[in-house]
């Protein structure tokens, strides 16, 4: 096996080429191994020396690295600070524009509104002038008539005060001719309201009293019914009591003839008990009376059957004769 396997590829590059040992002595090779030993010792020593200048190295760029990653941090931190106050700075602006805006439109609205104002009291001042013009021939009028009348005008001021006193009342006149007549109108339509409320009430009455009049002929006619029917009651009754009184005059009258012409000494008894009692009953009339007639039946039909057996017997006499 070489020797160079073992070595490190960075040391490889430093090791000297491997001899040919097949064919020689063993302290040959021995001394060949040694000699070999002492250069991969040396490459050895080599290579960490190598690797120490180049760790220096490593550190002296790491520390460079390190200041260059400081400098940039320091530069990125006073690149985001630019940043921000940047940002602050056209956040700022832009509020401060549109501040500036705002005021501007308003400036040049308010700037419009003066303008139109300014055109509006120049057209106020040109027809003020023009009124000026055309009143300025009215005062000398009235400068000549305060002359004229003497001592009741002194002034065209008078005038003036005497035509606003004037026209203050006027105003005042019509003003409370028109509440006046405001008035008016809403008592107008109080009334209107009040005499359409008088109308439907005297309609429901009117209305009310037509039905009240339609139920009173209603019970007029039923009392008349109820009249002619209490007077029909009424003279049947009459009748009733003027029948019973026929009755009872008539049992009375046939009451006094069958006791006229009773002679039996029991019916003349049983006629006393009923002429003694205090008041006179009918039924016991009536039951004397119908005794009388089963009396009276019973004599004639004895009597007829006696005429029979008689008329019997003499025509049996006259068969046997014969």
């Amino acid at each position: 096996m070489a020797t160079d396997e073992f070595l490190p590829k960075l040391l490889r590059r430093t090791v000297p080429p491997q001899l040919t040992l097949d064919h020689v002595s063993p302290a040959t090779r021995l001394l060949e191994k040694r000699r070999q030993k002492i250069d991969v010792q040396e490459a050895l020593e080599a290579q960490k020396a190598d690797f120490a200048r180049r760790e220096e190295q490593f550190q002296r760029r790491e520390q460079i690295i390190k200041k260059k990653d400081l400098e940039l941090q320091e530069n990125l931190i006073r690149f985001n600070k630019f940043l921000q106050e940047n940002d602050t700075k056209r956040t700022r602006a832009e509020k401060k524009f549109i501040e500036e805006e705002r005021k501007k439109l308003e400036h040049t609205s308010a700037i419009e509104e003066y303008k139109a104002e300014l055109e509006k009291l120049k057209m106020e001042n040109d027809k003020l002038t023009e009124e000026l013009s055309k009143n300025q021939k009215y005062l000398s009028y009235l400068e000549i008539t305060c002359e004229k009348q003497g001592d009741e005008f002194g002034e065209p001021l008078d005038l003036q005060h005497r035509y606003e006193t004037l026209k203050d009342q006027y105003e005042r006149l019509v003003e409370q001719q028109k509440n006046d007549n405001e008035l008016k109108d809403s008592k107008e339509k109080e009334v209107r309201k009040v005499r359409q409320a008088l109308e439907t009430k005297t309609q429901v009455d009117n209305t009310k009293i037509a039905e009240m009049r339609l139920e009173y002929d209603e019970l007029k006619q039923i009392a008349s019914k109820k009249a002619v029917q209490v007077e029909k009651q009424e003279g049947d009754k009459m009748d009733r009591v003027n029948h019973i009184g026929q009755v009872r005059l008539a049992v009375t009258n046939t009451f006094a003839r069958c006791v006229a012409q009773t002679q039996l000494t029991s019916k003349k008894q049983k006629l006393h008990s009923i002429m003694e009692s205090t008041e006179a009953n009918i039924m016991d009339q009536l039951d004397f009376i119908a005794e009388y007639y089963l009396d009276l039946k019973a004599i004639s039909k004895a009597w007829k059957d006696q005429e029979k057996e008689e008329k019997r017997l003499r025509e049996a006499e006259l068969n046997n004769i014969y």
